[in-house]
C-alpha cells in the first residue's frame, strides 16, 4: 500500500479489525487516515488498538455515553438511577443503539393509541417525522416508503489519550442521490 502511496483506507469491519488494521499500519509505518463505517466507530478500536488509533475516523449515527447533549445527559441519569456507578461502567456507542431503539418504539406506541396491533404500530411509525432526540441520535424519520428512519450520521475521530471518540461534525444526511 505504502508503494501504491495510498492517502486514505476506508474499513467496513467491527471494530476488532478495524484495531488490527490501524497497529499493522503503525507497525509498517503507514500513516494514512483509516476509515471506518459504524460497524469499526466504537470506543472498542481505540481500547483495543491503543496508539495506533490516531489515525481513526468512522461515522455513527449514534453518540457517545460521554458526549455533551441533553438526550445524553438524561441517558447518563436515568442509567446511574437504575445502576449506580454505571458512570464508571465502559460504555461504547452500542449503549446507545440499545437506547434509541425504545425510543422509536415508545412514540409509536404513543401514536398507535389503543387497540393496539402490528398494523397500527406500524403506520403510527410511519408518521414520525423529524423526532428530535435531543442529540442522542439525529432526527428520525419514518414514512411508509422509508423504514430505515435514521438516516444522519456524525463524523469521530478517535483521541488515543482519553480513549474517546471526538465528534468532527454535527449531524448530517449523505448527499443526495444524483
Amino acid at each position: 500500500m505504502k508503494k501504491a502511496g495510498i492517502t486514505h483506507i476506508l474499513i467496513h469491519h467491527v471494530a476488532p479489525g478495524a484495531a488490527a488494521v490501524l497497529k499493522d499500519m503503525k507497525k509498517f509505518d503507514l500513516d494514512v487516515p483509516l476509515f471506518g463505517t459504524s460497524a469499526a466507530c466504537t470506543e472498542d478500536v481505540i481500547r483495543i488498538g491503543g496508539e495506533a488509533s490516531k489515525n481513526f475516523f468512522g461515522a455513527s449515527p449514534y453518540s457517545s455515553w460521554y458526549e455533551e447533549s441533553r438526550g445524553m445527559a438524561k441517558v447518563r441519569e436515568i442509567s446511574m438511577k437504575y445502576n449506580p456507578g454505571a458512570e464508571k461502567s465502559y460504555r461504547i456507542k452500542s449503549y446507545t443503539l440499545g437506547w434509541i431503539i425504545p425510543v422509536i418504539l415508545h412514540e409509536g406506541l404513543k401514536r398507535a393509541g389503543k387497540d393496539l396491533d402490528g398494523e397500527k404500530l406500524v403506520a403510527a411509525l410511519e408518521t414520525i417525522n423529524n423526532l428530535d432526540t435531543k442529540g442522542i441520535c439525529g432526527p428520525i424519520t419514518y414514512t411508509p416508503t422509508m423504514h430505515y428512519g435514521l438516516n444522519y450520521n456524525k463524523l469521530f475521530k478517535a483521541d488515543p489519550k482519553s480513549g474517546k471518540l471526538i465528534p468532527v461534525t454535527e449531524w448530517r444526511l449523505p448527499p443526495a442521490k444524483k
